[in-house]
């Protein structure tokens, strides 16, 4: 029965890992067009294929994509598919974790250790709970939620790029108000959180104040240590709450090792913009006390060792203290990081030792 199952497990991975193959290569012809006629031979069939013959057969395509776009030539560029595959596998060690992540229990996971946005009400699994994990009514959630004038809803499974959030601001009468939070807690069906919203550094509202512009900390844990591997800060638009490039006309910005800003942002089509949709030039833009949220991530990482690869959404309080808005255990993305700052593992060594380890072949 044992062996059973072991094969049945194994055929729906590899379905899932085909499936994700299928997704990305349709990715990848949508931005074919990018690629420049002439190109370094760090990026070409030949050198692509030395690199990543003893793991697994590669388009060049991405590479190429990429060093057309930044100039950065590297054969070390990692598709997106593979990445993904690559997060999979390296959690897969542990029962830890669950494929569907619940933000309604990142309170537990890290409560106490960082500072967080206030639940004030919580539904998980059908079961309306508030903000301590009390069981309460639908009502009661109401009831605690007419205390305030501005709140966040939001699912708290199967959610990508802020998408169907909802920000519910008290403009008219209690009946209006009360009538709109129902109808959104309604629309999120048996799992979402109910927040008090974000107050950001003034530095960091600058870029967009209408929307909370978060830093995308990208961390690995290997060999017992926690290291940075990409950082970005995610800007949104004029009028538009989300900051995600994918839900609104917003642009990510690579931030450098001294924590100010590199030369260009991305907007979501991969485009290239030297300034800020705010007006803002990217280059030297100081981001507030980026050592701070470094060193709280690399604090969160050690918490959740069964998962490897983390994206943590991170913001700066009003009053300087890093904020943790999310963690991203199931599959953060690194269009934006190679886009701008070139391979995610720029160390051949520490690329080939992953890759070694879980796709089960030496190079």
């Amino acid at each position: 029965m044992r062996g059973l199952k072991r094969k049945i497990r194994a055929y729906l991975i590899k379905r899932k890992e085909a499936r994700t193959h299928r997704r990305y290569e349709k990715v990848l012809d949508s931005k074919r067009h990018l690629i420049k006629k002439e190109l370094p031979p760090e990026v070409s069939a030949q050198a692509v294929s030395e690199v990543w013959a003893p793991y697994a057969k590669v388009d060049p395509g991405w590479a190429q994509v990429y060093c057309s776009i930044n100039g950065i030539a590297s054969p070390y560029y990692i598709p997106s598919d593979l990445w993904f595959v690559l997060i999979r596998r390296m959690r897969a060690e542990s029962h830890a974790h669950r494929d569907q992540q619940d933000k309604n229990y990142l309170d537990t996971l890290f409560g106490g250790s960082v500072r967080m946005p206030v639940a004030v009400a919580r539904r998980v699994s059908g079961t309306m709970l508030d903000g301590g994990f009390h069981l309460i009514s639908f009502d009661d959630a109401l009831e605690r939620c007419m205390q305030y004038d501005e709140l966040v809803v939001k699912p708290s499974t199967e959610t990508h790029g802020g998408e169907n959030v909802c920000f519910i601001t008290r403009t008219g009468s209690d009946a209006e108000f009360r009538e709109e939070l129902s109808s959104a807690m309604k629309r999120m069906g048996r799992d979402f959180i109910v927040q008090l919203p974000l107050r950001q550094h003034p530095d960091l509202a600058a870029l967009n104040p209408d929307s909370v512009n978060t830093l995308r900390m990208l961390t690995l844990l290997w060999n017992g240590e926690v290291r940075l591997i990409g950082a970005l800060v995610r800007v949104g638009v004029k009028g538009i709450r989300v900051d995600n490039p994918h839900s609104s006309n917003g642009v990510s910005c690579v931030i450098d090792e001294n924590g100010c800003l590199t030369e260009t942002a991305y907007d979501r089509d991969w485009n290239g913009h030297k300034e800020l949709p705010c007006g803002i030039v990217c280059k030297g833009y100081r981001i507030p006390h980026y050592e701070d949220v470094k060193k709280k991530v690399f604090e969160l990482h050690a918490r959740i060792p069964y998962a490897k690869i983390v994206g943590w959404d991170m913001t700066v309080s009003e009053d300087g203290v890093p904020t943790m808005i999310e963690a991203n255990i199931g599959a953060p993305e690194i269009y934006f990081h190679q886009i701008a700052a070139g391979p995610m593992f720029k160390d051949p060594e520490l690329f080939n030792e992953i890759f070694s380890a879980y796709y089960g072949r030496k190079a």
